[in-house]
Protein backbone atom coordinates (compact mmCIF):
# COMPACT_ATOMS: atom_id res chain seq x y z
CA UNK A 1 0.00 0.00 0.00
CA UNK A 2 1.26 3.40 -0.73
CA UNK A 3 1.89 6.07 1.75
CA UNK A 4 0.78 9.18 1.50
CA UNK A 5 3.89 12.16 1.39
CA UNK A 6 2.13 15.43 3.22
CA UNK A 7 5.21 17.32 3.81
CA UNK A 8 5.93 20.66 2.03
CA UNK A 9 8.74 20.36 -0.44
CA UNK A 10 8.59 19.03 -3.65
CA UNK A 11 7.87 15.11 -2.89
CA UNK A 12 6.12 12.65 -5.47
CA UNK A 13 2.65 11.92 -4.38
CA UNK A 14 3.64 8.72 -3.81
CA UNK A 15 6.18 6.74 -1.97
CA UNK A 16 6.39 4.09 -5.25
CA UNK A 17 6.68 7.20 -7.47
CA UNK A 18 10.36 7.09 -6.02
CA UNK A 19 11.47 3.68 -5.47
CA UNK A 20 10.04 2.87 -9.27
CA UNK A 21 12.18 5.22 -11.00
CA UNK A 22 16.01 4.91 -11.91
CA UNK A 23 16.97 7.94 -10.33
CA UNK A 24 15.48 10.40 -8.03
CA UNK A 25 16.73 13.63 -6.19
CA UNK A 26 15.47 15.65 -3.43
CA UNK A 27 18.73 18.69 -3.29
CA UNK A 28 16.69 20.29 0.31
CA UNK A 29 16.22 18.34 3.38
CA UNK A 30 15.72 20.96 6.09
CA UNK A 31 15.70 19.88 9.72
CA UNK A 32 12.12 20.39 9.95
CA UNK A 33 11.56 17.11 7.47
CA UNK A 34 14.61 14.76 8.90
CA UNK A 35 13.36 15.23 12.36
CA UNK A 36 9.82 14.34 11.49
CA UNK A 37 11.46 10.76 10.57
CA UNK A 38 11.83 9.26 13.88
CA UNK A 39 11.00 5.67 13.06
CA UNK A 40 13.52 3.66 12.00
CA UNK A 41 13.41 2.53 8.21
CA UNK A 42 14.50 -0.04 6.06
CA UNK A 43 15.61 1.40 2.56
CA UNK A 44 14.18 -0.67 -0.28
CA UNK A 45 16.68 0.62 -2.74
CA UNK A 46 20.40 2.17 -2.61
CA UNK A 47 20.31 6.01 -1.19
CA UNK A 48 23.05 8.82 -1.59
CA UNK A 49 23.16 11.48 1.39
CA UNK A 50 25.12 14.45 1.34
CA UNK A 51 24.68 16.12 4.70
CA UNK A 52 25.45 19.24 3.83
CA UNK A 53 25.17 21.25 7.32
CA UNK A 54 24.53 20.98 10.55
CA UNK A 55 24.96 17.77 12.68
CA UNK A 56 22.76 14.66 13.39
CA UNK A 57 23.19 11.30 14.99
CA UNK A 58 22.08 8.34 12.58
CA UNK A 59 21.63 4.28 13.76
CA UNK A 60 23.24 3.32 10.04
CA UNK A 61 22.28 -1.06 10.16
CA UNK A 62 22.20 -0.72 13.91
CA UNK A 63 25.79 1.21 14.21
CA UNK A 64 25.89 4.89 15.60
CA UNK A 65 27.13 7.76 13.79
CA UNK A 66 26.99 11.32 15.13
CA UNK A 67 27.66 13.28 12.07
CA UNK A 68 28.67 17.06 11.18
CA UNK A 69 28.00 18.23 7.40
CA UNK A 70 29.80 18.25 5.06
CA UNK A 71 29.50 14.32 5.29
CA UNK A 72 28.53 11.76 2.40
CA UNK A 73 26.51 8.96 3.55
CA UNK A 74 25.96 5.76 1.81
CA UNK A 75 22.87 3.57 2.33
CA UNK A 76 22.79 0.64 0.84
CA UNK A 77 19.43 -1.24 -0.55
CA UNK A 78 17.84 -3.33 2.81
CA UNK A 79 19.74 -1.58 5.08
CA UNK A 80 18.30 0.23 8.50
CA UNK A 81 18.35 3.79 9.14
CA UNK A 82 17.25 6.01 11.81
CA UNK A 83 17.51 9.26 12.30
CA UNK A 84 18.20 9.66 16.38
CA UNK A 85 18.58 13.67 16.72
CA UNK A 86 18.83 16.78 14.08
CA UNK A 87 20.10 20.29 14.80
CA UNK A 88 17.88 23.17 13.70
CA UNK A 89 20.59 24.11 10.80
CA UNK A 90 20.42 20.61 9.05
CA UNK A 91 20.18 20.74 5.18
CA UNK A 92 20.94 17.48 3.18
CA UNK A 93 20.26 16.44 0.17
CA UNK A 94 19.24 12.70 -1.03
CA UNK A 95 19.92 10.92 -3.86
CA UNK A 96 17.71 7.78 -4.42
CA UNK A 97 18.84 4.94 -7.18
CA UNK A 98 18.00 1.58 -8.64
CA UNK A 99 20.42 -1.17 -8.40
CA UNK A 100 20.48 -1.12 -12.42
CA UNK A 101 21.46 2.54 -12.23
CA UNK A 102 23.62 1.79 -9.50
CA UNK A 103 25.83 -1.24 -11.19
CA UNK A 104 25.71 1.45 -14.51
CA UNK A 105 28.22 3.49 -12.24
CA UNK A 106 30.08 1.06 -10.37
CA UNK A 107 31.57 -0.52 -13.55
CA UNK A 108 33.21 1.92 -14.25
CA UNK A 109 35.26 1.51 -11.14
CA UNK A 110 35.74 -1.61 -10.83
CA UNK A 111 39.72 -2.31 -9.76
CA UNK A 112 40.10 1.29 -8.98
CA UNK A 113 40.13 3.08 -6.01
CA UNK A 114 37.81 6.19 -6.98
CA UNK A 115 35.50 3.84 -6.17
CA UNK A 116 35.54 5.01 -2.73
CA UNK A 117 32.71 7.17 -2.19
CA UNK A 118 30.19 4.85 -3.83
CA UNK A 119 31.16 1.71 -1.58
CA UNK A 120 32.04 3.69 2.30
CA UNK A 121 29.02 4.24 4.54
CA UNK A 122 30.24 7.28 6.01
CA UNK A 123 32.92 10.15 4.43
CA UNK A 124 33.48 13.50 6.28
CA UNK A 125 34.52 15.80 4.29
CA UNK A 126 36.52 19.18 4.03
CA UNK A 127 35.41 22.17 3.10
CA UNK A 128 36.81 22.04 -0.16
CA UNK A 129 35.19 18.49 -0.99
CA UNK A 130 32.14 19.91 1.05
CA UNK A 131 32.07 22.51 -1.88
CA UNK A 132 32.47 19.99 -4.69
CA UNK A 133 29.67 18.02 -3.77
CA UNK A 134 27.37 20.58 -3.35
CA UNK A 135 27.89 21.54 -6.84
CA UNK A 136 27.20 17.76 -7.84
CA UNK A 137 24.11 17.70 -6.44
CA UNK A 138 23.00 21.13 -7.44
CA UNK A 139 24.23 20.26 -11.10
CA UNK A 140 22.32 16.39 -10.40
CA UNK A 141 19.14 18.50 -9.65
CA UNK A 142 19.25 20.59 -12.82
CA UNK A 143 19.98 17.79 -14.91
CA UNK A 144 16.81 15.94 -12.95
CA UNK A 145 14.64 18.76 -13.35
CA UNK A 146 15.21 18.63 -17.23
CA UNK A 147 12.40 16.25 -17.95
CA UNK A 148 12.18 18.02 -21.40
CA UNK A 149 15.90 15.94 -22.77
CA UNK A 150 15.20 12.48 -23.72
CA UNK A 151 18.70 11.61 -22.42
CA UNK A 152 18.69 13.18 -19.18
CA UNK A 153 19.34 10.18 -17.19
CA UNK A 154 22.39 9.14 -19.70
CA UNK A 155 23.65 12.67 -18.73
CA UNK A 156 23.25 12.15 -15.25
CA UNK A 157 24.45 8.81 -15.22
CA UNK A 158 28.02 10.51 -16.95
CA UNK A 159 28.40 13.78 -15.19
CA UNK A 160 28.31 11.13 -11.85
CA UNK A 161 31.06 9.05 -13.35
CA UNK A 162 33.29 12.22 -14.93
CA UNK A 163 32.67 13.70 -11.05
CA UNK A 164 34.07 10.65 -9.19
CA UNK A 165 37.18 10.13 -11.41
CA UNK A 166 37.65 13.96 -11.32
CA UNK A 167 37.76 13.87 -7.56
CA UNK A 168 39.34 10.71 -7.01
CA UNK A 169 42.98 11.52 -5.95
CA UNK A 170 41.53 14.27 -3.26
CA UNK A 171 38.67 11.04 -2.05
CA UNK A 172 41.81 9.34 -1.53
CA UNK A 173 43.29 11.76 0.79
CA UNK A 174 39.33 12.00 3.17
CA UNK A 175 39.88 10.73 6.33
CA UNK A 176 36.91 7.78 6.26
CA UNK A 177 34.89 6.76 9.48
CA UNK A 178 35.34 3.36 7.80
CA UNK A 179 39.32 2.58 8.32
CA UNK A 180 40.72 0.39 6.10
CA UNK A 181 40.02 -3.27 7.29
CA UNK A 182 41.90 -5.53 9.96
CA UNK A 183 42.10 -9.47 9.29
CA UNK A 184 39.30 -9.21 12.30
CA UNK A 185 37.60 -6.49 11.05
CA UNK A 186 36.94 -7.82 7.54
CA UNK A 187 35.56 -11.11 9.61
CA UNK A 188 33.09 -8.91 11.19
CA UNK A 189 32.25 -6.51 8.23
CA UNK A 190 31.38 -9.74 6.53
CA UNK A 191 29.65 -11.27 8.77
CA UNK A 192 27.28 -8.16 9.31
CA UNK A 193 27.28 -8.33 5.49
CA UNK A 194 25.58 -11.50 5.69
CA UNK A 195 23.67 -11.48 8.65
CA UNK A 196 21.56 -8.43 7.27
CA UNK A 197 20.85 -10.58 3.87
CA UNK A 198 19.76 -14.01 5.43
CA UNK A 199 18.61 -12.86 9.31
CA UNK A 200 14.96 -13.44 8.60
CA UNK A 201 15.50 -17.14 7.49
CA UNK A 202 18.92 -18.47 9.71
CA UNK A 203 18.86 -17.38 13.34
CA UNK A 204 22.01 -19.79 14.05
CA UNK A 205 25.60 -18.72 14.48
CA UNK A 206 26.38 -22.14 12.51
CA UNK A 207 25.19 -21.08 9.36
CA UNK A 208 27.10 -17.78 9.14
CA UNK A 209 30.73 -19.48 10.75
CA UNK A 210 30.29 -22.29 7.64
CA UNK A 211 29.64 -19.19 5.57
CA UNK A 212 32.76 -17.44 6.48
CA UNK A 213 35.34 -20.67 6.76
CA UNK A 214 35.43 -20.13 10.79
CA UNK A 215 34.66 -21.74 14.09
CA UNK A 216 31.09 -20.13 15.57
CA UNK A 217 34.04 -19.61 18.72
CA UNK A 218 36.33 -17.76 16.75
CA UNK A 219 33.33 -16.35 14.99
CA UNK A 220 31.55 -14.51 18.18
CA UNK A 221 34.74 -13.65 19.87
CA UNK A 222 35.78 -11.59 16.81
CA UNK A 223 32.48 -9.52 16.20
CA UNK A 224 32.47 -9.23 19.96
CA UNK A 225 35.83 -7.64 19.49
CA UNK A 226 35.21 -5.54 16.81
CA UNK A 227 31.61 -4.33 17.81
CA UNK A 228 31.00 -4.48 21.14
CA UNK A 229 28.59 -7.42 20.51
CA UNK A 230 28.56 -10.85 20.08
CA UNK A 231 27.47 -12.41 16.96
CA UNK A 232 24.60 -14.05 18.15
CA UNK A 233 23.62 -10.35 19.84
CA UNK A 234 23.63 -8.99 16.18
CA UNK A 235 21.65 -11.49 14.91
CA UNK A 236 18.73 -10.93 17.62
CA UNK A 237 19.20 -7.35 16.90
CA UNK A 238 17.78 -7.61 13.80
CA UNK A 239 15.61 -9.99 14.37
CA UNK A 240 14.12 -7.27 17.32
CA UNK A 241 14.21 -4.59 15.06
CA UNK A 242 12.36 -6.02 11.94
CA UNK A 243 9.58 -7.32 14.77
CA UNK A 244 9.19 -3.84 15.98
CA UNK A 245 8.97 -2.25 12.66
CA UNK A 246 6.78 -4.87 11.07
CA UNK A 247 4.14 -4.88 14.40
CA UNK A 248 3.56 -1.09 13.68
CA UNK A 249 3.87 -0.68 10.48
CA UNK A 250 1.73 -3.61 9.17
CA UNK A 251 -1.23 -5.26 10.12
CA UNK A 252 -0.17 -8.82 10.00
CA UNK A 253 -1.00 -10.79 13.08
CA UNK A 254 1.09 -11.45 15.94
CA UNK A 255 1.75 -15.56 14.71
CA UNK A 256 1.83 -13.84 11.23
CA UNK A 257 5.10 -12.23 11.99
CA UNK A 258 6.02 -14.86 13.77
CA UNK A 259 6.16 -16.97 10.62
CA UNK A 260 7.52 -14.41 8.65
CA UNK A 261 10.35 -14.52 10.75
CA UNK A 262 10.97 -18.28 10.67
CA UNK A 263 10.23 -18.67 14.65
CA UNK A 264 9.76 -22.75 15.35
CA UNK A 265 5.80 -21.66 16.85
CA UNK A 266 3.99 -17.92 17.83
CA UNK A 267 4.81 -18.95 21.83
CA UNK A 268 9.21 -19.02 20.26
CA UNK A 269 8.59 -15.69 18.86
CA UNK A 270 6.55 -14.05 21.98
CA UNK A 271 9.08 -15.43 24.55
CA UNK A 272 12.04 -14.10 22.13
CA UNK A 273 10.59 -10.80 21.81
CA UNK A 274 9.39 -10.38 25.38
CA UNK A 275 12.56 -11.24 26.40
CA UNK A 276 14.54 -8.50 24.93
CA UNK A 277 11.93 -6.16 25.45
CA UNK A 278 9.79 -6.80 28.51
CA UNK A 279 6.92 -6.68 26.42
CA UNK A 280 4.59 -8.93 24.98
CA UNK A 281 4.28 -8.09 21.06
CA UNK A 282 0.94 -7.43 21.82
CA UNK A 283 1.57 -4.96 24.32
CA UNK A 284 4.16 -3.35 22.03
CA UNK A 285 2.03 -3.06 19.42
CA UNK A 286 -0.16 -0.82 21.36
CA UNK A 287 2.10 0.93 23.03
CA UNK A 288 3.23 4.45 21.81
CA UNK A 289 6.03 4.66 19.01
CA UNK A 290 8.75 6.06 20.95
CA UNK A 291 9.35 2.17 21.95
CA UNK A 292 11.02 1.89 18.46
CA UNK A 293 13.63 3.75 19.78
CA UNK A 294 14.79 1.39 22.43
Amino acid sequence: MDVALKYKVNLPAKISDILNSDFWILNQIPAAIAAYSTEPMRFATNAFIFLKRGECVVDINLRRYELKGPTYICIRANSYFHIRSVSEDLDAGVVVVSQDFTDRISIYFRERRSATALTNIVIPLDVRMGAEFTRLYNTLQTLYNNKENPDRLQAILHYIISFFFANSQRLRRTPRMESLPSASRRIADDFLSLVQTHFITEHNLSYYAEKLSVTPKHLSRTVKEVTGFSASQWIDRYLLLEAKVMLKSSTLTVSQIGDALHFATASAFGKFFRKATGMTPKQFRKSPDDNLHD
